[in-house]
């Protein structure tokens, strides 16, 4: 078990550039936003330990945070490759002690690490780097486990369960000798679980949305879960979009009862994400999706939006549609309303009036899920791709896949042009250009690295920035 959760951490290791990138975009943003370059100059030295005091081998620790003495109220945001403990639980660890940001100098006054081990719960911890070798305790988890049974009461094998709150990322191996499947890094708490048996021609099965609540060390066993075929749901875009539909995209989110209103005893919210492409006909198909209470959907193609029923002045909402909605053989046919979207036409000069090439323009509309996440408008994960990766070690991960966002992230041209499209209009989204070297702020407003604006119905807009040198790129290198 813990060879195969050590080789999975090493395939996530040669692929962190593609992760990074997929799962965190915003910390990008960020590192380019504040950040002007730092060095791995310090060491960290940790032992892992059980709670019996012995050391655990296998641990994987991934350096997630940094925290800086002159500047509190700014953490930066890491995704760096994992450091496995060896035998004796000792890990060494490298880490920049001083980082320089666009708000000055910042001295690293605490360092953030992530701890994953298939026994253990999986932990974010932060540490004083100023202290010595340090010892750390790990949690051990709940044992569950669940087993599965078709329509004919006939055992499912190839099934791997997904879990709301901080099991949603843990690993779930075979039991031997059955065709469960069981995890001991489960925290405990008040969660909700599904077991799910992907198919290659994406007509998966789904058990119901369970609630699980356990204590702390007990184990607990569920037995012949029932799984069946989930909703098909298809549907089109509105006649109003010309066709043939370019680069369209139907994202949705699957959310149960329980979820959107938490609080109390309530269990931790679970859902399910999918997208797929729509057709050129403005056609789009989810083959198999679970039945949950609403279904949240964001359609989006060049120069649409779907109309957004729900949304408000900052967040874009979509359409809700309803599980009862369905016909009685289980499927969901639906035709989509379709708005036009806004353009913003971003122009950078510098000082001198001149046109600043390659600058990066980033636009944020943001999408608000019922879950309470947050994502570029059009955006989607596919979940599925999650059971995937833990029932095939080979199968190389599309979790997280952002489609259809070129329009959000462009770079100005020779004329200093760039064109934002795809923007919702009369919402308020925030702008940020960055350009390595200099300072790009509101030419109107300057010292503004950001600027809270929106599109107005006339579906275009222009704002103008400006370029200065930051004063340590001006310093001619020693």
């Amino acid at each position: 078990m813990i060879q195969r959760f050590a080789s999975r951490i090493l395939r996530q290791a040669r692929r962190s550039c593609l992760i990074f990138v997929a799962l965190v975009p915003f910390v990008g943003c960020l590192s380019r936003l504040y950040g002007q370059g730092f060095s791995y100059d310090g060491v960290f030295e940790l032992t892992l330990l059980d709670p019996e005091g012995e050391p655990v081998e296998g641990v994987s620790v991934r350096l997630k945070t940094l925290r800086f003495e002159e500047i509190r109220s700014l953490r930066i945001g890491l995704f760096e490759q994992a450091k496995v403990s060896d035998a004796d639980g000792f890990v060494r660890l490298t880490y920049p002690t001083t980082y320089e940001t666009r708000l000055g100098l910042g001295t690293t006054s605490e360092i953030g690490f992530v701890f994953e081990h298939p026994e253990f719960v999986t932990q974010q911890i932060s540490f004083d780097p100023t202290t010595d070798a340090t010892k750390h305790t790990l949690d051990r988890g709940c044992r569950l486990s669940f087993s599965a049974v078709d329509a004919e009461r006939e055992p499912i094998g190839n099934f791997s369960v997904y879990m709301s709150g901080p099991a949603a990322l843990v690993t779930w191996f075979a039991e031997k000798g059955t065709s469960a499947k069981f995890s001991t890094a489960i925290p405990d708490g008040s969660w909700q679980a599904i077991l799910v048996s992907p198919r290659n021609d994406g007509r998966h099965l789904f058990s119901q949305v369970m609630p699980v609540r356990l204590a702390e060390d007990q184990v607990v066993s569920i037995r012949k879960v029932p799984m069946t075929g989930g909703m098909r749901l298809t549907g089109r875009l509105s006649e109003n979009v010309p066709r043939p539909i370019r680069n369209g995209t139907v994202s949705v989110a699957c959310i149960p009862k329980s979820s959107q209103q938490r609080g109390g005893n309530e269990a931790a919210p679970l859902g399910w994400n999918e997208w797929t492409v729509v057709n050129d006909d403005g056609t789009f198909e989810f083959a198999s999706l679970p039945v949950m209470e609403t279904m949240q959907i964001i359609a989006r193609c060049d120069g649409w939006l779907i109309d957004d029923e729900q949304g408000d002045r900052l967040f874009f909402r979509g359409k809700y549609v309803s599980a009862s909605e369905r016909t009685n053989q289980g499927n969901l046919a639906l035709t989509l309303p379709m708005v036009p979207s806004g353009n913003l036409r971003v122009v950078v000069k510098d000082e001198n009036g001149q046109p600043v090439r390659y600058a990066k323009v980033y636009a944020r509309p943001m999408q608000k899920l019922l879950s309470g996440e947050l994502t570029y408008v059009g955006s989607g994960a596919r979940t599925v791709d999650k059971i995937w990766k833990d029932l095939d070690q080979d199968f190389d991960p599309e979790l997280f896949r952002w489609p259809n966002l070129r329009g959000f992230q462009c770079a100005t041209n020779s004329d200093g042009v760039a064109v934002v499209s795809g923007i919702p209009l009369d919402r308020s989204f925030r702008l940020t250009a960055t350009l390595e070297g200099h300072s790009i702020v509101n030419a109107e407003t300057p010292g503004l690295p950001q600027i809270l604006m929106r599109v107005e119905s006339v579906k275009r807009a222009e704002v103008e920035l400006l370029a200065k040198p930051n004063a340590a790129s001006e310093t001619p290198p020693k």
